[in-house]
Order: C-alpha cells, then sequence, then structure tokens
C-alpha cells in the first residue's frame, strides 16, 4: 500500500524546483536518504569549485608577496618625509604608480579572480536556498498526499477510520514518505524543539506555494483542517511533544564559522606581517568575528534542517581545506622565492667573473 501511495503521489507533484532541484532529485533517487543527498551533493559542489577558490587565495597570496616587495621603499618614504605629509602622499602616490606600471602590481585581474569567486559563491548559495526551500515544500505535501491516499485506500477497503489512521501511522514510521537523518525526525523542519508534525495551518501556507498541489482550501472541495487532523490523529498524538531535533546543526554551524573566521584572519595577518605591513585589526574585526557566526546561527535556527546540514557541510569542507591550500600556496612561494635567489646568485656570478676579466686586461 505504501508504494501504492507512493506512486499516486509522485504523479500528482514533481520536482519544479529548477537545476538544482533536478539535480538534488537525481541524487536522491539512488542514495535514498535525503540527509546523505544533501551531504554528498555539497561535497561535489566544493570539489568542482575548488579551482575557482584556489586560484583565488593564489591571487591574494601574489598581491601579499608584491606588497612585500613594495613596502620597504614605502616605509622609507614615510621616514623621509614623515615631517612633511602633504609631500609623503604625492611621493607615495609616485611610488606606487612607478611600482603599477612595472607590471609587477596587477590589481585588475586579482580584483577580476576575487569578485568572480564571490559571485559565483552567492549565486550558489542564494539559488540553492530558494530551490532547498521549494524542495521542504513539495517534499511536505508529497508526504500529505501519500497518507491520505493510505487513509482513503484502507477506508475503499472497507476498513474503520481507527483501522485506517493506524495504516497512515505504520507508513509514515516506515519511513518511507517522510525525510528524517540520524537524530533529526523532520529533515524539512529546523533542527529545534519545534513539533515533528505540520499543524494545519502550517501544511496549508506550505501546500499554497507549491504550484502543483492537489489541494484547495475553498470550496466545496477545500481540505478542511477536520480532515486533515482526521488523517493525522494517530501520527499526531504519537508525535506529540516529541522535539524535531536537538540545537545540534545549529550549534555546530556557529561554532565552524566562528573557527573559520579565526583561521582566515590569521592567515590575513600572517600575509601582513611578512608584507611589513600594519596588522588588520581593531573593532570592525571583533565586531565581525561574532556577527558572522550569529548571522550563521539565525538561518539555520528557522529554515529546514535540510539547508542546516548544506551549510554546515560547506563550512566544514572549507575549513579542513583551508589548512591544505596554505600548505600548497606556501610550497610554491617557497619555490618560487628559491628561484628568484638562484636567479639573483647566478646573476651576482656573471657579474663578479665579468669584473675579474676586465681587472685581468688591464693589468696586462
Amino acid at each position: 500500500m505504501a508504494n501504492i501511495a507512493n506512486l499516486l503521489a509522485n504523479e500528482i507533484i514533481k520536482w519544479d524546483t529548477g537545476v538544482w532541484g533536478s539535480l538534488i532529485g537525481f541524487f536522491d533517487s539512488f542514495i535514498m536518504n535525503y540527509g546523505w543527498t544533501i551531504i554528498v551533493f555539497t561535497l561535489l559542489i566544493k570539489i568542482i569549485l575548488i579551482p575557482l577558490d584556489f586560484f583565488q587565495r593564489r591571487a591574494s597570496v601574489k598581491q601579499a608577496e608584491v606588497q612585500s616587495k613594495l613596502q620597504p621603499e614605502l616605509n622609507r618614504i614615510r621616514e623621509k618625509y614623515a615631517n612633511n605629509p602633504e609631500k609623503m602622499r604625492a611621493k607615495l602616490q609616485e611610488k606606487q604608480m612607478e611600482f603599477m606600471k612595472s607590471g609587477e602590481m596587477k590589481l585588475g585581474s586579482t580584483c577580476f579572480v576575487m569578485a568572480l569567486n564571490l559571485i559565483v559563491t552567492l549565486v550558489v548559495f542564494l539559488t540553492l536556498f530558494s530551490s532547498m526551500i521549494g524542495i521542504s515544500n513539495v517534499k511536505t505535501v508529497n508526504t500529505f498526499i501519500s497518507l491520505d491516499n493510505a487513509y482513503q485506500q484502507a477506508i475503499a477497503d472497507g476498513k474503520t477510520e481507527e483501522q485506517a489512521q493506524e495504516e497512515v501511522l505504520n507508513l509514515y514510521n516506515s519511513g518511507e514518505v517522510t525525510d528524517s537523518w540520524l537524530w533529526i525526525d523532520n529533515l524539512m523542519k529546523p533542527d529545534t524543539s519545534v513539533g515533528v508534525v505540520s499543524t494545519y495551518s502550517e501544511f496549508v501556507s506550505i501546500a499554497k506555494s507549491v504550484s502543483q498541489s492537489p489541494y484547495t482550501f475553498e470550496g466545496e472541495k477545500a481540505l478542511t483542517e477536520e480532515y486533515y487532523n482526521k488523517v493525522m490523529a494517530k501520527v499526531i498524538a504519537e508525535k506529540q511533544g516529541t522535539w524535531n531535533g536537538y540545537y545540534i546543526l545549529i550549534i555546530l554551524c556557529g561554532v565552524v564559522s566562528f573557527l573559520s573566521f579565526h583561521i582566515s584572519m590569521a592567515g590575513a595577518k600572517g600575509r601582513r606581517k611578512d608584507a611589513g605591513q600594519p596588522m588588520a585589526g581593531g573593532s570592525m574585526v571583533n565586531v565581525m568575528k561574532w556577527i558572522l557566526p550569529a548571522i550563521m546561527v539565525m538561518i539555520t535556527l528557522f529554515y529546514s534542517a535540510a539547508f542546516s546540514l548544506y551549510i554546515l557541510t560547506n563550512s566544514l569542507f572549507t575549513l579542513a581545506a583551508t589548512p591544505v591550500y596554505n600548505a600548497i600556496l606556501k610550497k610554491m612561494t617557497n619555490k618560487n622565492s628559491n628561484n628568484d635567489n638562484s636567479n639573483n646568485s647566478n646573476t651576482d656570478n656573471i657579474n663578479v667573473d665579468y669584473r675579474i676579466k676586465k681587472i685581468t686586461k688591464v693589468e696586462e
């Protein structure tokens, strides 16, 4: 009966949540668990975006290297014209323009890579956010369609109302029409103390947002609160007072965001120190290190656990990948530095040989 109900539901509503919905639906069709589907899908996106992320980090490191070459000259100008601020500003601008014209400082390419990475990241985040809200709504409606079909089928088979409600409860607990993951009963709801089952008013709000929903809430064929509660009676009774989650995803998202910010700032401070630049800090940094985690907590507190799972997986991947990126970039920087030193050494040897030959010629 569960399979019949699922078939009927799938025939009524297809995922109409765009490209992301189609891709997530494809993975979900063989992973068969929405929570693990979100994790796998998020990791796949992060892997695809590795080149862009790496190039953006590489551009930042190159910019820091160039700044480290320029900084000693700028410091000398500051010391020389410390008593003449106006002339100092003019000389600093002149030196920076001279350096930019030399071709070593490529601000345009660096800004382009950083802007491109930011745009792609925002587009992926915002479009996925919208799609996952749509998917959650469709899945919630599909769940009730399946339970409703099971209830109607049981009544059609001559069973009593109580027996039909028992069929609905069995189907719900089987996990065939619901999406749970580890400690979370319903991934379509937040990982909080909210109820597992949607109330009638919640369901009405969700169903109205789904364009292909078969339910109406006005007229003779309207889905009434009485009928909804009749179908869901035993499910509501069993799940009443049960928490959907335990705030675990929410806490983890806040902690990982806090750690990511600290690691990012530590790397930026290290690059500024190497470049001889003043440390970036102050009140703004201290405020941001709390604001960003707070934003993550607010998002995960009020939206589905499925989206919280996406944010957490995304953040954990970035947190784990950052030391790897830094190690690779450090190795590349050291290699370039050794090559530069080797070239400088060869140049010095050539100059010494030239001077020796010149002295020998004069003596002859």
